[in-house]
């Protein structure tokens, strides 16, 4: 489950890569190219769009720093199959308490 996590972040990493290193700058350079910059409202939606698709990008870049913090090799798995015993009491309407036996 955490590898799927980390591949799902580092691919929307890329998309959000591309947006900031192509896309984004060709609307910028697009909108500077119409003018005056105080009344252009294609120019500051690419701004504003780019700020926020670098905080974006930012939060993800967080988020695999702190996954790859984890240590899944050290958690001990619990088995549970056929024939396992749980910790927990059920009564015999099917009803777990809470207190481990």
């Amino acid at each position: 489950m955490l590898r799927e996590v980390k591949r799902k972040l580092e691919e929307e990493m890329q998309r959000i890569e591309h947006e900031l290193r192509v896309t984004l700058p060709k609307e910028i350079q697009t909108a500077l190219g119409q003018g005056d910059l105080s009344e252009n409202a294609e120019y500051e939606s690419a701004k504003n769009r780019q700020a926020t698709i670098q905080a974006r990008f930012a939060q993800i870049q967080k988020r695999l720093a702190d996954l790859s913090r984890i240590d899944v090799a050290g958690v001990r798995r619990i088995a549970r199959g056929w024939g396992a015993r749980s910790p927990w009491k059920t009564s015999r309407a099917g009803k777990r308490s809470s207190t481990p036996s």
